[in-house]
């Protein structure tokens, strides 16, 4: 049963397609929880607040 195993466990980390699948599988599921967290409204509005600059066109082009 542990050859089994071991030889299963090899055989995934041998592929080239195992790591970028669960990359984007972890992804998913962060957005998806992310936008469930958004939702809920678990998360204080000051901490909301702020994060974002909102100078306009003009103040981009100054900035840069």
């Amino acid at each position: 049963m542990k050859a089994r195993l071991r030889k299963l466990f090899n055989d995934l980390n041998e592929t080239f397609w195992l790591v970028p699948a669960l990359m984007v599988i972890g992804g998913v599921l962060m957005a998806l929880g992310m936008l469930q967290l958004d939702r809920s409204e678990l998360v204080p509005r000051w901490l909301l607040e702020d994060w974002l600059y909102d100078g306009g066109g003009t103040g981009a082009r100054t900035l840069l």
